[in-house]
C-alpha cells in the first residue's frame, strides 16, 4: 500500500495493489495509524481497485470490527471495483458501527468530491 498526504482534501490517500491477505492489510493499518496521527488529519481516500484481495468474507468483517474501535471518528472514501461491493457494505456498516463514516465508491472522482464536503 502507497500512502501519501492530499493538502487539498486535508487526507490520507491510500492506493492500495497487488496481492493482499489480513496479515498485509494489518500492517498496511498500522502504518495508516502513524501517519494519520503525523499528519493530524481524520480522512482517508483508500484506492482498493488494483488489489487482489486472498481473504473470506468472514474474516473480513472480522478484521473490520476489529478495526472500527481504533479508528472512532475517521471519515473514509473507499474505492472499489464492483465485483468488491459485499467487501465494501462489510467495511460502511463495521465503520459506522465504530462512530465513523464510510462510503464506497467505483470512481476516484466521486470519492474526493464526498470528502472534500466533509
Amino acid at each position: 500500500m502507497a500512502i501519501d498526504y492530499d493538502e487539498s482534501l486535508d487526507a490520507l490517500v491510500a492506493i492500495v495493489s497487488g496481492p493482499r491477505d489480513l496479515e498485509k492489510a494489518k500492517a498496511d493499518w498500522m502504518r495508516l495509524f502513524a501517519a494519520f496521527e503525523s499528519y493530524d488529519t481524520n480522512k482517508l481516500l483508500c484506492d482498493a481497485r488494483l488489489g487482489e484481495f486472498n481473504y473470506e468474507l468472514d474474516d473480513w468483517i472480522a478484521f473490520t470490527r476489529e478495526l472500527a474501535e481504533p479508528i472512532t471518528g475517521t471519515c473514509i472514501a473507499l474505492v472499489i471495483r464492483p465485483e468488491l461491493r459485499d467487501f465494501g457494505v462489510v467495511a460502511r456498516l463495521s465503520a459506522e458501527a465504530g462512530w465513523n463514516q464510510l462510503r464506497f465508491f467505483y470512481e476516484v472522482e466521486e470519492a474526493r468530491a464526498w470528502l472534500d464536503t466533509e
